[in-house]
Formats: structure tokens, C-alpha cells, sequence
């Protein structure tokens, strides 16, 4: 007999596909069209077009519609409320990549995750794809990791292998250092500019790993933690300290709030570095990786290196 979980999750997975294609097909509508450009931040770093305002505007409506006792958050909210959460949690990025979208790079994806008590349980990434309405990857938990319809299972491998690509982000060198036995083999280092983007990547094997190593938003990740983990990868959350990082398997976006209230506006808070791959190579990855002392990157800044 099939569970009222199980009737719930196959009821969100129908909703989450059909959801993520309409929204990728409106984002490639808008592709390589003008666009208004804003920025939410000072420094002009964090753009936004309508193309992000409207995508989650569709997703949320949509959501409610179908669902309305779930709760949705989007990282264009402006309505941010600290009611406490319902018991699943949609988690939108309409738009991941919105400089490489506005400036002609087809390298960017909407995202939506869904939560059940704070653990990623179903997601959807859609990215762009040469002469096609794109690909999209999807998950459920237990039924595994797909590409549109193909299943996808990343490699069982231990170390990263030098010739291969992997994901890090540009101000790597900023503020940590890899290991001697860890540099030789990190591969061909790539960054993409999409976080969603980059773990789709992860998933499908195109990239062997992902350390993203700043403070990661929880709609950066919660669609493409699950879609790691059916397809047989691992990952692992850290703690920063100041002469290194603590990761421990990431496995819950509530672990950190020790059994507080949980609303919208805190969950919004949460921040993290995260490794993504398979089990051995994130292991590898998280013995070898250091922090830079204070005192290094200070010198590197005032030297300006």
C-alpha cells in the first residue's frame, strides 16, 4: 500500500517537473533579449532583471496554487516573514547566473528544491542546452537522479584525478590552500558563474567536484543537494574557524538552529561553505583543504596579490 509520504512526494515530483520546464522555457524566451539590469547591493555585484522577478513570481503563484499549505521561499522575496514554516518547503532560484544570462552566456538555471522539515526531498535544476529546450535534472528521494530521462549516477571515485575538471570558486586562492598531495591532482579548476549550474555539472559528471567554499544561500543548494545524493554522491557542510573549517556530512538545513523556531527569515540567513562529489573525493578534499593564517592574507592584500 502506498504511504501518504509517498502519495505526497509523487504528487510534488508531477508538480516540481512540469514547474521547472515552463519556467526554463520562459527563461530561454528572454534570452540573448535586452534586458533592465538592477543590483540589489552597493557594489553593484548581485544583479537582478525582470526575467528573476517574473520566473518567481510564476513559480510561487503556481506553488500555492496546487499546494497551499506549503510554505515557498524565493531569493527575490521581498515580503519576508517569521511565521513559522510548514512542514515542506519549496525552495526557488528563478534565475541562477544572472550576469551570465544578461550579458549572452548560456551557462545559468532555475532551481527549486523541496524541504520536509528542513531536508532536501525532491529538486529540479533547468539549464540551457545546444539546440534543444534544454535539460532538466531531477530528483526524488529514493527513485534516484535523472537527466530529462536518463538516470545519472556519479563516479565511485577516491582522489580527485589531475586531468579532470572540477569547480572552484574564484577567490579560492583569497583565503585558502590545498595540500601538496591534494594540488597535483585537483584537475583543470573551472568557475561558472551558476551554482545550480555548477551542480548540475556534479551530478552528471562533468565535473568530478564542486568545492564551493564562500557562504552558500539555501536556494543556491537545496535542489541540487538532493539531485547529488540520488545520483550516489556525498556531501559535506562546513563550519568556519579561523585557522580552519570543520565539515561534517551535510544532512539537514535545520542542523544549525539546534531546535529553534524555524521561519522564513532565518532559514534565509543560512550560510555555509559545502563540498560536493563523490564520498572519497570529498573526504580528500575536506583532509587537504586549509585556510590561509590572517596574517598571509592580509600580506597578499596589502601587496596586492
Amino acid at each position: 500500500m502506498t504511504s501518504d509520504n509517498e502519495l505526497e512526494l509523487e504528487k510534488i515530483e508531477k508538480e516540481l517537473k512540469a514547474l521547472i520546464n515552463k519556467a526554463g522555457l520562459t527563461l530561454l524566451d528572454y534570452f540573448g533579449k535586452p534586458l533592465k539590469v538592477e543590483y540589489k547591493d552597493a557594489h553593484n555585484t548581485d544583479p537582478v532583471t525582470e526575467v528573476d522577478r517574473s520566473v518567481q513570481d510564476f513559480l510561487k503563484k503556481s506553488i500555492k496554487e496546487v499546494f497551499p499549505d506549503h510554505s515557498v521561499i524565493g531569493e527575490e522575496d521581498s515580503d519576508i516573514s517569521d511565521e513559522p514554516l510548514s512542514k515542506f518547503i519549496w525552495v526557488i532560484d528563478p534565475l541562477d547566473g544572472t550576469r551570465n544570462f544578461s550579458q549572452g552566456l548560456p551557462i545559468f538555471a532555475c532551481s527549486i528544491g523541496v524541504l520536509k522539515e528542513g531536508k532536501p526531498v525532491a529538486g529540479a535544476i533547468f539549464i540551457p542546452a545546444s539546440n534543444t529546450d534544454g535539460n532538466i535534472l531531477h530528483a526524488v528521494h529514493g527513485k534516484g537522479a535523472y537527466i530529462n530521462n536518463s538516470r545519472i549516477k556519479i563516479s565511485k571515485k577516491n582522489k580527485p584525478k589531475a586531468g579532470s575538471l572540477a569547480g572552484l570558486p574564484g577567490s579560492f586562492n583569497n583565503k585558502y590552500w590545498f595540500s601538496t598531495k591534494l594540488d597535483r591532482i585537483k584537475g583543470e579548476t573551472r568557475v561558472l558563474g551558476s551554482i545550480a549550474y555548477e551542480l548540475a555539472m556534479v551530478a552528471s559528471g562533468v565535473l568530478q567536484y564542486s568545492a564551493l567554499l564562500g557562504s552558500l544561500a539555501i536556494w543556491d543548494v537545496a535542489a541540487g543537494s538532493i539531485i547529488i545524493q540520488e545520483s550516489g554522491g556525498s556531501i559535506l557542510v562546513g563550519n568556519k574557524g579561523k585557522s580552519k573549517t570543520e565539515w561534517t556530512k551535510f544532512e539537514s538545513f535545520y542542523t544549525e538552529f539546534n531546535n529553534q523556531k524555524i521561519n522564513s527569515k532565518n532559514l534565509r540567513q543560512w550560510r555555509k561553505p559545502m563540498i560536493f562529489g563523490s564520498d572519497g573525493i570529498v573526504d580528500f578534499i575536506s583532509k587537504n583543504i586549509k585556510v590561509q593564517p590572517y596574517w598571509k592574507r592580509q600580506l597578499r592584500h596589502l601587496i596586492g596579490l
